[in-house]
């Protein structure tokens, strides 16, 4: 009987050797997230009227109005269960007129782009395409 418990003893020994400690959970390298930049290239002040996401969550918010001349941006997050991120920003003209921005970054497809600005003014947008997109749309007047 003492044969035998040192034996397993020793096979147990063996095995935790073989197996070593369990390395720490790693995060899921598909981390999907947008960060979308507005670059207000205008005269008119920009007064944020929303921020929302509609997949995964926003982690950095914009701030509440965005200069002449100047830009801020907004971050989306979603792990690949989440399906990717989307969402709007939404914004009221210092002397009238909205701007609404769409945009959707989902998992396994193309990144997705939409900008209404008022007549006068002229929204473009250039992304990185990546899972971890960067895209900046840039409004400038007419």
């Amino acid at each position: 009987m003492k044969a035998f418990r040192a034996l397993a003893a020793s096979a147990l020994a063996t095995a935790a050797a073989t197996i070593g400690v369990a390395a720490p959970a790693q995060a899921d390298p598909r981390v999907f997230s947008a960060k979308v930049t507005v670059d207000n290239q205008t005269s008119e002040r920009l007064d944020l009227v929303s921020q929302e996401a509609t997949e995964g969550i926003i982690d950095v918010y914009a701030n509440e109005t965005i200069k002449a001349g100047s830009s801020d941006w907004m971050r989306t997050k979603a792990d690949v269960d989440q399906g990717g991120t989307a969402g709007s920003i939404k914004y009221d003209l210092e002397n009238g007129g909205k701007i609404v921005i769409y945009f959707s970054n989902p998992y396994e497809e193309d990144n997705e782009y939409s900008c209404f600005v008022p007549e006068g003014l002229t929204c473009d947008w250039d992304d990185n395409g990546l899972y971890e997109t960067e895209v900046t749309f840039t409004i400038t007047e007419d």
